[in-house]
């Protein structure tokens, strides 16, 4: 396995760590309300509301199919990755587009959505955490490597020919 093709696989199995670190929390007047790893923005989970009565309630918080999709492209540029032929780095650098495009795409919709849902307070703030960051800059590096090899390959083709 080439050295390229080495670093692009770390690059996609270092993105599936950051799924499992903080990816976005969300706190009100600096209490911390919610906090979020990426793999439960891909499975959803259950949050418990703090609430005025004796009990707290509980609110489900679905699955976000942009995670899923950052995740899938994640496990789909690794998997390539390990393949010699010069069509896998081309794969893989769309897995990678892919990627950090769902994740902007979450970001987009996450603040969006806090917005409208916390239009009615004050100092409702969204911060995204080294999770979501690394697996965002991750992305993009992968993506600029494999391009990077797949059109230095065809390059290299043509002037063979």
């Amino acid at each position: 396995m080439k050295t390229t093709k080495k670093i692009s696989a770390s690059f996609f199995a270092l993105i599936l760590i950051c799924f499992f670190l903080p990816f976005v929390s969300v706190s009100c007047q600096n209490l911390s309300i919610l906090k979020l790893s990426g793999i439960e923005l891909v499975t959803g989970t259950t949050m418990k509301m703090p609430s005025l009565g004796s009990q707290s309630e509980e609110e489900k918080i679905p699955a976000d199919a942009r995670a899923i999709f950052a995740l899938t492209a994640a496990a789909v540029g690794l998997g390539t990755s390990f393949s010699e032929k010069r069509r896998s780095t081309l794969f893989s650098a769309i897995s990678a587009v892919i990627g950090f495009s769902s994740l902007l795409w979450l970001k987009s919709s996450l603040d969006s959505e806090i917005a409208k849902q916390g239009s009615d307070f004050m100092g409702i703030k969204v911060t995204y955490e080294s999770g979501f960051w690394g697996a965002f800059l991750l992305f993009i590096s992968a993506s600029i490597l494999n391009a990077w090899v797949f059109f230095e390959k065809s390059i290299k083709t043509r002037r063979e020919d």
